[in-house]
């Protein structure tokens, strides 16, 4: 799956944890986007759309290694 508003390829599928917030799981970035950047992989990655957010979690899916805020505006 290849996520539209984000430069993202997700291996391991997704999961809605609430309303605005998404976990996608086997997670790689396919460009630079802030503090993550292109060929960064992740074992999972938290979308907050509500608050603007993007964590990067270790393989563990226990320590976030990065954090990115982002804006969304609707068209």
């Amino acid at each position: 799956m290849i996520e539209k508003l984000f430069p993202i390829k997700v291996i391991g599928g997704w999961d809605m944890v609430d309303t605005l917030i998404n976990n996608y799981y086997g997670v790689t970035f396919t460009e630079d986007f802030g503090a993550f950047k292109s060929g960064d992989e992740f074992s999972v990655i938290t979308i907050n759309y509500w608050d603007g957010i993007i964590d990067g979690y270790n393989k563990e899916g226990n320590e976030v290694l990065k954090t990115q805020k982002f804006k969304v505006e609707a068209i």
